[in-house]
């Protein structure tokens, strides 16, 4: 029985991101791209296909076109139940236009150094600009209680209010909102189930 074969690049796997429906139709594309040019740590993509009716001809568009370097452009058809998988970090490629309705299920999967290393860089920057020892633990501790399984909703949203703008501002940047202000709002709008899918991004992004 021949060896299995494992993928190096693939060593590092630690969790996928939450799923990603597109849906493109009309004319709809995607331009020539790189899922991950910043090494936010998503190293593999995965896409399905979920078209419904007829199957794909040739006349209805929405070809993924990939560029891989040194060699001419592959077109995929978004055949239904179609897996495409492609490193998420090195291969251009864009969504040519879709004549018809064309939906496409998609994860990425992530390397773990590198999303704990952009996670850091992210704190970091925000504790760059003047952010003192103490606002940063502050900051911190939130997102540690934040994670933890005992936490609800009111009492995650009632710790935020005593957090120091500079402070909050860092959460934000870990969570992805834009600044203090919209973590706020975003944190007074947690549900039970919010703040599942929440920790389990955080998670993803090496916040244990």
């Amino acid at each position: 029985m021949p060896k299995a074969k494992h993928v190096g690049r693939l060593s590092g796997l630690a969790e996928r991101s939450d799923a990603m429906v597109s849906i493109y139709e009309g004319g709809a594309r995607f331009q020539k791209h790189v899922d991950n040019p910043n090494k936010d740590g998503r190293v593999l993509t995965s896409i399905v296909y979920l078209n419904s009716g007829d199957p794909w001809g040739a006349d209805d568009g929405g070809e993924l076109r990939m560029f891989p370097e040194g060699e001419p452009p592959l077109d995929f058809t978004p055949e239904t139940g179609r897996l495409v998988l492609f490193w998420a970090d090195r291969l251009p490629h864009e969504v040519l236009p879709a004549k018809r309705r064309r939906m496409a299920l998609t994860y990425w999967w992530f390397d773990r150094a590198e999303r704990e290393a952009k996670v850091q860089e992210l704190v970091d920057e925000v504790g760059n600009q003047h952010l003192n020892v103490s606002e940063e633990s502050m900051a911190q501790d939130f997102i540690a209680f934040m994670l933890s399984d005992t936490s609800t909703p009111a009492e995650i949203v009632r710790k935020a209010h005593t957090l120091p703008e500079k402070a909050l501002s860092t959460v934000a940047t870990v969570v992805g909102a834009s600044g203090a202000q919209e973590a706020l709002e975003g944190i007074g709008r947690l549900r039970d189930s919010d703040l599942k899918r929440l920790r389990g991004s955080m998670g993803k992004m090496g916040l244990q």
